[in-house]
């Protein structure tokens, strides 16, 4: 019930209604436009208003689900939604074309910068 932080609210405590969470959308000043589900992660999309889009995970982060680097990859968990936009262009000089999740794992297709 966000044991992994599948919630995105900040913490690891049980959550059994909606909770709105306005910090993290700091990183984009659009509109959500897609969410998706895996089995303990969680992914939004934000459309916005300059026309690009920005990329969010969060949740259990034990597989490299949220495709942490460094430091940061040994958490288990990310409790709050973590925009993956220039680490993913920094790891394959791609940008994100679309994300799918599965049961422990991330799939994200990326095009290159001039298309």
């Amino acid at each position: 019930l966000n044991d992994s932080g599948q919630c995105g609210d900040g913490s690891l405590n049980a959550v059994l209604e909606p909770r709105l969470n306005m910090e993290w959308r700091k990183s984009c000043d659009g509109k959500i436009v897609d969410v998706k589900c895996g089995s303990f992660h969680s992914y939004a999309m934000c459309e916005c208003e300059d026309g690009g889009s920005a990329h969010f995970l969060w949740g259990d982060n034990e597989h490299g689900e949220c495709v942490l680097k460094g430091a940061d990859a040994d958490q288990l968990c990310v409790n709050l939604p973590f925009m993956i936009n220039n680490l993913f262009l920094e790891l394959t000089g791609k940008r994100i074309k679309n994300v799918f999740l599965g049961d422990e794992l991330t799939f994200i297709i990326g095009v290159s910068i001039d298309k």
